[in-house]
């Protein structure tokens, strides 16, 4: 199943909107088979947005990890991969906003434990790459980091503007 493609159906056509035959053809699967899996469209919802989430974790940590690369660098392309790739669906689609909103809510109720593993290992890479002086200093800066993400996610029009602006917060916080 395409996560991306069934998160783009709530997108484009809202919550209430989005129908399971729509779901299904996404995840090109039956109706039935939807239902038999997830029970509900809430539980497709869940299932997709936890689903996406950890995705966009796991990339993020390898962004992280990617040692070809300078340390703002790996930073700006984590944070590209936790949020600057959900702009395109959260800002140019009829419905994004409410969708990112019901994401928190599932958030909040299912908790989301990959944030905290990605802002640890980011803090202390940026302690390692003397980005920060103590870990206090580096867990202030993620969490400025992280902050800026959320307002860009909801204000940039493009990933490209995401990114412009992630680097700007990256390098002012350097």
């Amino acid at each position: 199943m395409n996560v991306n493609q069934i998160v783009m159906i709530f997108c484009q056509y809202g919550f209430r909107k989005a129908s399971m035959e729509d779901i299904a053809k996404a995840a090109d699967l039956s109706r039935q088979s939807i239902y038999k899996k997830f029970k509900s469209k809430e539980g497709v919802f869940e299932w997709a947005i936890m689903a996406l989430t950890q995705e966009a974790h796991t990339a993020a940590m390898a962004a992280l990890s990617d040692e070809s690369k300078e340390g703002t660098r790996r930073i700006i392309e984590a944070f590209d991969r936790w949020a600057g790739d959900f702009v395109p669906m959260v800002c140019g689609t009829p419905h994004g906003a409410e969708i990112f909103e019901r994401a928190l809510e599932v958030f909040r109720e299912k908790g989301h434990e990959g944030d905290e593993e990605l802002f640890t290992r980011m803090g202390r890479l940026l302690v390692k790459w003397e980005l920060a002086s103590s870990r206090q200093q580096a867990e202030d800066k993620v969490f400025a980091l992280s902050a800026s993400a959320k307002g860009l996610l909801l204000r940039a029009e493009s990933q490209q503007e995401f990114t412009a602006g992630m680097a700007r917060v990256v390098k002012a916080i350097s």
